[in-house]
């Protein structure tokens, strides 16, 4: 008896369709997202310029080439930069081994430049 129970219990199993288990959503699990379009001011565009209003780039910017020294220019000592802001009161202060600045002093007690 119990053997037929066990078979028609095993008949039946097969002709029923498994049960299907969806996982069960938290109602934390999800935001809901609400989207809008944008305002039409909000939109870039781009338009082609029209024929006069064409912009093109072209080089403004001149080469000048030098020549090696022609031997015209000279380059002056220390002694001689002084002699040429003479009278006025002129320091010449070293910045490193080959660099130096001068500092040309007004009576008056403002900063000047030498002359050209």
């Amino acid at each position: 008896m119990v053997a037929v129970l066990v078979g028609l219990a095993a008949l039946v199993w097969q002709y029923f369709p498994p049960r299907v288990v969806s996982p069960s959503m938290d109602k934390g699990s999800y935001a809901i997202i609400r989207t809008q379009p944008l305002p039409a001011a909000a939109i870039v565009t781009t338009q082609p310029l029209v024929a006069d209003l064409l912009v093109a780039s072209v080089t403004t910017v001149n080469v000048v080439e030098t020549l090696p020294d022609s031997g015209l220019f000279r380059e002056i000592g220390d002694d001689e930069l002084l002699a040429m802001v003479a009278p006025k009161v002129a320091a010449l202060v070293r910045l490193g081994p080959h660099t130096a600045e001068l500092v040309v002093l007004d009576p008056s007690g403002q900063d000047a430049s030498p002359p050209n």
